[in-house]
């Protein structure tokens, strides 16, 4: 079985690189397809990358394209130049933008296409709109949104509950995103004075609320320390707002880390502040190890994980005084912590790999019989 991904990048630290990377490493090493990554970015350097990348991925590198109509579709004619060259099985696209949405109405029909869909409709609107000239673009964007997704053979989403944002589709599948980390033999202790929050440092993540939030637990809790793992964004000036808020003395920042179950298994509490998600890897990981979460009841995502009150809390969305008080709750009792934390671990299974790896080689296989 030859599978082609088409995709943006996989040189950052979002979820959507780790999930593709995770997906073609595990269709090698278990289910021995040839896999082929045709690469919208030309940056990308292999060495260069933040996870792991099996040697037996053939890469196909395209050139920049401008951001006009004839960029367009001189980008999907190179496109299918690739496609015809590799000549695969299936074709896979992972790009969360308009561009991968539409993307499927220029490929061949002749071999299946997949669409992988790891963010929200909001993502593609953004979050302005205001402005008479917002308004304007993201009515045509949202034109564009509901008129495509058809033209693939399927068109995969994470939950039920994100199902329901493509409603206008009749290609629709669910395949949950799988529990990336080894665990099975591992628990935190739950005992250290640390929460923990991972995710790249972008307005969605909401780490200003979660900082905000912060210096309301330190009221009470003064001796405990919250670590943030993620790539700094100077324009979002994290440590700046920490240090107007007078809290910089227990709040560590730290850049994105390879190493990232250490950091789990250092902590008592993970704490999901975004504003929108998709269907956190955070969450799995985390739950995985033993720790219990704290999240946002936000769009989509932590409720398809976060058995409330079992395994974790759930969090009105948005609201900085509740996410106080549940972070403060479980600080306060560690019986608590160990009683969701072991729950997590038992729940968190329903997301095996071999569970939801397995889905894939299904409906894949499918596809081509």
């Amino acid at each position: 079985m030859r599978v082609t991904y088409i995709v943006r990048s996989i040189n950052g630290t979002s979820g959507l690189e780790r999930m593709i990377l995770f997906q073609t490493n595990y269709f090698i090493n278990k289910f021995n397809y040839e896999i082929d990554i045709v690469l919208l970015n030309t940056q990308f350097k292999l060495n260069n990358s933040n996870f792991e990348i099996n040697e037996n991925i053939k890469f196909t590198h395209l050139k920049c394209f401008k951001d006009n109509s004839i960029g367009y579709l001189t980008k999907v004619n190179s496109i299918n130049k690739a496609i015809k060259k590799i000549n695969p099985d299936v074709i896979m696209v992972c790009i969360d933008e308009i561009f991968g949405l539409t993307l499927g109405v220029f490929l061949t029909d002749q071999i299946p296409k997949i669409y992988q869909r790891h963010t929200t409709r909001q993502m593609n609107l953004g979050f302005s709109s205001e402005s008479f000239k917002n308004k304007v673009i993201n009515f045509i964007k949202t034109q564009l949104i509901v008129r495509s997704g058809f033209s693939y053979d399927k068109f995969v989403v994470l939950s039920e509950e994100h199902k329901s944002h493509w409603s206008h589709l009749n290609n629709l599948e669910v395949i949950n995103n799988p529990i990336t980390t080894e665990y099975s033999n591992k628990a935190a202790e739950l005992k250290n004075k640390v929460v923990i929050a991972v995710g790249r440092q972008s307005y969605e993540k909401g780490f200003d609320m979660l900082l905000r939030s912060w210096k309301k637990v330190l009221d009470n809790f003064p001796d405990w320390t919250l670590k943030i793992y993620g790539n700094e964004n100077p324009k979002l000036a994290l440590k700046d707002l920490a240090k107007e808020l007078l809290i910089n003395d227990n709040v560590q920042f730290y850049n994105h880390t390879s190493n990232i179950e250490e950091a789990y298994l250092g902590s008592s509490l993970l704490v999901c502040s975004s504003r929108i998600e998709g269907f956190p890897l955070i969450l799995l990981e985390a739950m995985a190890l033993g720790v219990p979460v704290v999240s946002f009841d936000c769009d989509i995502g932590p409720r398809a994980i976060i058995k409330h009150n079992e395994d974790g809390l759930l969090v009105p969305f948005n609201d900085i005084d509740e996410l106080c008080n549940s972070i403060k709750i479980l600080i306060s009792n560690y019986d608590l912590r160990q009683k969701f934390g072991k729950k997590a671990k038992e729940n968190i299974i329903r997301f095996s790999q071999e569970l939801v790896m397995t889905n894939w080689k299904i409906l894949i296989e499918e596809l081509v019989i």
